[in-house]
């Protein structure tokens, strides 16, 4: 129940345990320390009115190189790992990757279909989080083969006659 407005928050079984903010932020700040010469910070924001606490360790960014077409010559990304952990019991706590492309035309935001750890709210979860800490290795290579393709793919350069091709594949058009 919430003190604030005693309102009913969530619900869980007799098997869920709490995880509090505290807990991600002390595991976060574990991995900051480990991987100190990363310069990386750590922010945290509310979502979904409460129910969520996403925090992210801010990797170093990232410059890929583009093609020098227009005012664009390179794409900056920004890189981090997230740690999303629900208060409602409707979610189990999430690791992922997050990347926000700027200086490109437009915004664009990847989430990592790969490496994602997810633990549920059972009474080992705390223990299970902070060996997340030598997952975090694991994690970091997967972002970064990431960034290794994002800097090969910008070293394609795209004709017209691949734009034709593309569009006469989806719309079926001669």
């Amino acid at each position: 129940v919430r003190e604030d407005n005693s309102e009913v928050f969530g619900t869980g079984s007799e098997q869920y345990t709490i995880v509090q903010n505290k807990d991600i932020a002390e595991v976060l700040c574990g991995i900051q320390d480990y991987f100190s010469h990363m310069d990386m910070s750590v922010s945290g924001e509310v979502l979904d009115g409460g129910s969520k606490v996403q925090y992210r360790l801010h990797l170093p960014d990232e410059v890929i190189e583009g093609q020098e077409k227009g005012n664009v010559v390179g794409h900056k990304i920004l890189r981090s790992i997230t740690m999303t952990n629900s208060h409602d019991g409707s979610s189990s706590v999430r690791f992922g990757i997050f990347h926000e492309v700027c200086i490109c035309a437009n915004g664009m935001y990847v989430n990592s279909k790969g490496v994602k750890k997810a633990f549920r709210h059972t009474g080992s979860v705390i223990e299970r989080i902070k060996d997340a800490v030598e997952g975090f290795t694991m994690m970091l290579e997967e972002e970064l083969m990431m960034i290794q393709s994002y800097k090969d793919m910008a070293k394609v350069e795209l004709k017209d006659t691949h734009i034709e091709s593309l569009i006469k594949g989806i719309f079926k058009v001669s």
